[in-house]
């Protein structure tokens, strides 16, 4: 039970550190904000932000189809 809970603990602070951290969008929407204000700092972030949504729905439908038709490739995952 110890290690169980050590390794879903070390995943859990990976995730939040990932989650924190500022990426490429976060620079980009900074960029944006203050070249053309408020305004576009929160068209740029929406942009963003569908963008991410949207890679984030492609792979995982992508890992849906993989693991529904293609169950002994997902094995080999």
């Amino acid at each position: 039970m110890g290690s169980e809970f050590q390794s879903i603990t070390a995943a859990g602070a990976l995730f939040f550190l990932g989650l924190v951290s500022p990426g490429p969008n976060f620079l980009v929407v900074i960029e944006s904000t203050l070249r053309g204000g408020q305004r576009s700092g929160i068209f740029t972030g929406l942009g963003a932000s569908t963008g991410d949504g949207l890679y984030a729905l492609i792979g995982l439908l992508g890992f849906s189809t993989l693991s529904s038709q293609g169950e002994s490739l997902f094995q080999a995952l």
